[in-house]
């Protein structure tokens, strides 16, 4: 089973624990657009990254999202720099915001 993590303006939850090798995904709210070294930008189907130096790794499948994987046990802690999602020549809301993510990986 793969945990389901959304991102708004923060993470909901906050925090997940799982083992390694296990995943979740990254779901982002339309309203809103990520960056930061655990959100690769572009993202291109079918690769692999590395996040949170080294204990993810993160993919982005064709249905959208993050798909995250479990490499190592530890502690990590996923950074978003979230700012709001718009169009050209659309008005915009001006404001940032940081999100974090608390992730702990047991040698399950």
């Amino acid at each position: 089973m793969i945990r389901a993590v959304t991102l708004n303006t923060t993470f909901t939850p906050a925090t997940v624990t799982l083992a390694a090798g296990q995943k979740f995904q990254v779901i982002v709210s339309s309203s809103v657009s990520p960056t930061g070294s655990g959100f690769p930008h572009p993202c291109s189907a079918g690769a692999a990254y590395a996040a949170a130096d080294g204990m993810l790794s993160v993919s982005c499948p064709a249905s959208g999202g993050f798909l995250y994987t479990a490499e190592h046990s530890g502690t990590a802690t996923l950074t978003a720099t979230v700012r709001p999602s718009c169009s050209p020549g659309e008005m915009c809301p001006q404001w940032i915001t940081e999100a974090t993510l608390q992730v702990t990986i047991t040698n399950g």
